[in-house]
């Protein structure tokens, strides 16, 4: 069977060494060979073929190699004898020697499939990307999504307008996703003078009107080499074409907030946090956007609420209910902070730093049944987090429940590892707790305990 590329691995120089997933195209496996696709060949050979595919399939590739070589001897012109020492060369890793078997595998078979997906993955181990371009662009005659591929190669090869092209044709057929706005923001980060790409794609506007796409990348582009006064042009002809575009309003909503259009910002921000084409991240960006701006023009904080509304009818609202709980929270409006991050919580149970900040916010305004409740159901979740064990045991404090906090805290102990601070905070917890239960002695104990642990930091 032929190896499934799943990720291609390729290091993005201006950012360091970050390894960046790259979707490849999965390869096909071969029908294993059988004694027809041999030919008119001896037992002999037939004998030693099978047992280097037997020796393969126990990932024995030097005996596999031996049976093969030993086949090349009795009838050099077989052409799968080259194709199968290919992939064990393959396997071992010896890149150059399987390269020279694919090559000679192609010389009969030119088109084969098979053997260019086994020839490109020696291409790509070897760095080789000029040649890995010429192998994929001959795969895309087989399934057009080796198109991608072909961007990714590009980017690597330093071609980057043939990059964003590529990637125009990959968006135009099977359509935009997050992985491929992350690859083009990669690759237009690279463009030393983005003329040939800003020409190309208003040829494209002038000769399709209509289509969408190219404003899009048009406004990105621009907006990425800093000329937001074209970009903002560009989303407003957008409009003007397709009065319905929705991703116009990404453009929109920024200079409209810039020039102190507020009406006219906060209804391009709803457009775009209730559309259902759009993704998160991007509406998470015009929403965090309009949360600085309304930090510094707090009588837009109506509209603030009416487009956090807008966005939570259509996404999962956990980050940006935090953000907005946050938002209150620097104000001092705790009550309102309360509010945002219990909503938050329903979409964002995994993110323990909100979980904290909610139940300490609720210890603080005196909501001990929920802090219980809400700390109880976060230990289930969260059995080895220490200041979930010290919130629990606060709010049975504030509850009357001493010997459930007792129980609580010195259960929670176990799990501190080397924090002096939240150690001594358990131990003042658990002096509160003895001293209300009356036993004295225990309360000064873990009170002096607390103490010695607090002079240590």
């Amino acid at each position: 069977m032929i190896t499934i590329i799943k990720y291609i691995l390729f290091t993005v120089p201006f950012m360091g060494s970050i390894y960046i997933p790259v979707a490849a195209q999965e390869i096909e496996p071969q029908q294993e060979v059988n004694v027809d696709d041999l030919g008119n060949v001896s037992d002999e050979f037939q004998e030693l073929f099978f047992e280097a595919l037997t020796k393969k399939g126990i990932e024995n590739y030097e005996k596999a190699i031996d049976a093969l070589e030993k086949c090349i001897a009795i009838d050099p012109k077989v052409e799968v004898l080259y194709f199968e020492l290919g992939k064990n060369y393959l396997a071992l890793k010896q890149y150059e020697l399987a390269k020279v078997n694919f090559e000679k595998a192609l010389e009969d078979n030119p088109n084969n499939r098979f053997i260019l997906e086994q020839l490109f993955e020696v291409h790509f181990a070897l760095h080789d990307y000029k040649a890995s371009i010429e192998v994929v662009s001959q795969l895309v005659g087989f399934d057009t999504m080796y198109r991608e591929q072909l961007v990714n190669l590009y980017f690597l090869d330093q071609r980057y307008d043939d990059a964003l092209q590529t990637l125009d044709e990959v968006v135009a057929e099977y359509g935009e996703d997050q992985y491929r706005r992350t690859l083009r923001k990669r690759i237009t980060l690279k463009l030393d003078n983005p003329t040939t790409q800003i020409a190309r794609l208003e040829n494209k506007i002038k000769a399709a009107p209509k289509n969408e796409q190219p404003y899009v990348n048009l406004i990105y582009l621009y907006s990425q080499t800093n000329q937001n006064r074209k970009a903002f042009e560009v989303a407003k002809a957008l409009l003007a074409q397709i009065p319905t575009s929705e991703v116009a309003h990404l453009a929109l909503y920024k200079f409209y907030l810039d020039d102190n259009q507020t009406d006219l910002a906060v209804a391009s921000m709803k457009i775009a946090l209730q559309s259902s084409t759009m993704d998160s991240d991007s509406k998470y960006k015009v929403l965090n956007d309009f949360i600085i701006f309304v930090g510094r023009n707090p009588q837009f904080e109506k509209q603030l609420i009416e487009v956090t509304e807008a966005f939570s009818k259509t996404d999962s609202s956990g980050k940006i209910f935090n953000d907005i709980g946050n938002f209150y929270y620097e104000k001092g409006e705790r009550e309102l902070a309360l509010n945002y991050y219990e909503r938050g919580l329903k979409d964002a149970v995994n993110d323990i730093g909100l979980i904290q900040r909610t139940l300490e916010l609720q210890i603080e305004l005196k909501r001990f049944e929920k802090a219980k409740f809400g700390s109880e159901l976060a230990l289930e979740l969260y059995p080895t987090q220490p200041i979930i064990y010290l919130l629990n045991a606060q709010a049975l404090i504030a509850l009357k429940a001493y010997d459930e906090a007792i129980e609580t805290l010195e259960t929670g102990l176990d799990y501190i590892l080397d924090n002096v601070v939240i150690e001594s905070q358990f131990y003042t917890m658990m002096s509160k707790a003895y001293q209300a239960l009356g036993d004295a002695s225990k309360a000064k104990e873990f009170e002096q305990k607390a103490t010695q642990l607090q002079n240590k930091s």
